[in-house]
């Protein structure tokens, strides 16, 4: 059962210091509201994701495709996205004798990393995950639906779904979590499927995950106070002949400020994905790799691959501080009951 509190938002806009979450263990997960609300976010390990396939990039092993993975003794749930991938030739725990996936509690890195190789043809990494044959996670009124953690601080990548009954949504960035989880080397990203046009208790049967391109653009403007340079969200173009009006935002906890990705922070360390409420059984059949054609990579400046995170055995959860944004032309912020 979830619940949730709903603390009264303050009168103006306070300019205090976000704290940073502690991290217990516990069985599920729900979304965070209102700057200063401390609010408990868990989940359930049984609606995590459990297939995993390379769309686009990778980089050529004799046993397949792979992605560089790393970890941290942090995060302690064994089964992350990581475990799902073979390693490259170069990561450390590569054999040529044996088809090594990453190690426990890693997390996959997508897009270019200076200190790795190029992917092949240097594209934009992909991944596409879903919960096996037969299962999918409904759209739920009212709620946030699946919660994708990364390693360490918030990379950029955007996100599309499969619904059961009308194919490929559009690719949509969605801002992170105001959540650096110490404990766990870990943030946070709440995907609402209603900001996607998936109608009441649709299935999403399956889901992609890619880096943005420094060059791509979003359609949507934060609209908040601390966003000064009209920074966005929202659906994606890849195009850079072909933009929408806004470059997407972070949020900068040290600034107290929206502000743009730096260019060594699209190369995000995906860490686990996990559907908020539970699966649904059903008659879907597994979701074969969609086509996958996006503008290549260009090389950017040296980057620090990230520590990947560390949850608990069973379930984490987070208490957290989050602040209030406003989603121009978009419905505000679903709570959960």
């Amino acid at each position: 059962m979830f619940k949730h509190c709903t603390p009264a938002r303050p009168p103006s806009r306070p300019r205090l210091p976000r704290a940073r979450s502690a991290v217990l263990l516990c069985p599920l997960l729900l979304p965070a509201v209102g700057r200063g609300a401390e609010v408990i976010v868990p989940f359930d390990p049984a609606n995590a994701t459990s297939t995993a396939i390379i769309v686009s990039g990778g980089y050529d092993t004799p046993h397949g495709l792979a992605l560089h993975s790393g970890t941290s003794p942090s995060w302690t749930i064994g089964d992350s996205l990581g475990t799902h991938f073979l390693v490259p030739t170069f990561q450390s725990n590569y054999s040529a004798a044996t088809a090594n996936t990453g190690l426990a509690g890693s997390a996959v890195t997508l897009g270019y990393d200076a200190n790795f190789p190029p992917t092949i043809d240097n594209r934009r990494d992909a991944i596409q995950l879903g919960w096996g044959s037969g299962w999918g996670l409904a759209n739920q009124a009212d709620s946030n639906d699946l919660a994708i953690f990364e390693a360490a601080t918030s990379e950029a990548f955007a996100v599309r779904l499969h619904v059961d009954t009308t194919g490929w949504t559009a690719w949509r960035y969605t801002p992170y979590e105001n959540v650096y989880n110490t404990p766990n080397d870990a943030t946070v990203t709440l995907i609402d499927f209603d900001d996607f046009g998936v109608g009441p208790s649709g299935i999403i049967t399956a889901l992609q995950i890619t880096n943005l391109l420094i060059t791509d653009t979003v359609d949507t403007l934060i609209d908040d106070l601390q966003n000064p340079d009209g920074l966005g969200w929202g659906a994606v173009s890849f195009d850079p002949n072909n933009t929408y009006d806004f470059e997407p935002g972070r949020f900068s906890t040290s600034q107290t400020l929206w502000v743009p990705f730096e260019s060594t922070k699209f190369d995000p360390d995906i860490q686990y994905v996990v559907g908020l409420h539970s699966l649904t059984a059903g008659t879907y059949g597994s979701i074969s790799a969609a086509p996958f054609t996006l503008p290549l990579s260009p090389l950017f400046a040296p980057a620090t691959q990230a520590a990947a995170p560390a949850p608990g055995t069973l379930a984490l959860m987070l208490a957290l501080l989050a602040w209030p944004w406003r989603r121009s032309r978009q419905p505000g912020r679903k709570l959960a009951v």
